[in-house]
């Protein structure tokens, strides 16, 4: 609910609604269901209904936006908290947290995706590259790093990003070896790297 509040509070036509209010009326109506992760409660929806939904906020296009525009800067700064976790002793802890969050931080990555949006989708792509690996997987990681490697390929040349490239490319071979095997395919795209 928390994180619901604070996406509503960024969006200007959203921040004085009662969330709280409106979610319990959701969820009396048995349009959203309540859940326990473990850890707490947290809210779902069927999927029809959630495309259902996604077409009425469509037909307000400016609400539309920044409603996708706060729901992915929440889940890129939640995922960028807990970046430093992932390499350490609270490793286990921030998989399980940010696994718990794995749809939202999809929609968000998918969203800065279609904008072009550089900046916060090197942001989001450490720590969802390290839940979708260490769930591996892979068939998802390979599509995540295709994904920025076709965004890299759209925005100008910088020296940073042939860097980077190489290592995305080596790890879509990693990806696919562990999918595939060594293939012609793998073959191809470690020779690409």
């Amino acid at each position: 609910v928390k994180a619901i509040e604070d996406v509503c509070a960024a969006v200007g036509p959203l921040a004085h609604v009662d969330v709280v209010e409106r979610l319990a009326s959701l969820v009396d109506k048995s349009l959203v269901r309540r859940s326990a992760d473990g850890r707490e409660q947290r809210l779902t929806m069927l999927d029809t209904i959630r495309e259902f939904a996604a077409e009425r906020l469509d037909e307000e296009p400016d609400l539309a936006a920044g409603a996708r525009r706060a729901h992915a800067e929440f889940y890129v700064a939640l995922a960028e908290r807990r970046t430093s976790d992932l390499r350490g002793a609270g490793r286990r802890s921030a998989l399980e947290e940010l696994g718990a969050d794995l749809g939202n931080m999809q929609i968000a990555w998918h969203e800065l995706v279609s904008r072009n949006e550089m900046s916060d989708v090197r942001r989001l792509f450490d720590p969802l590259w390290t839940v979708l690996e260490a769930r591996g997987w892979y068939r998802e990681v390979v599509g995540l790093t295709n994904a920025l490697l076709d965004l890299l390929g759209r925005v100008p040349p910088d020296p940073a990003h042939a860097e980077k490239e190489v290592a995305l490319r080596m790890s879509v071979g990693r990806g696919l070896l562990a999918l595939k095997g060594y293939t012609t395919e793998v073959e191809q795209v470690y020779r690409q790297a």
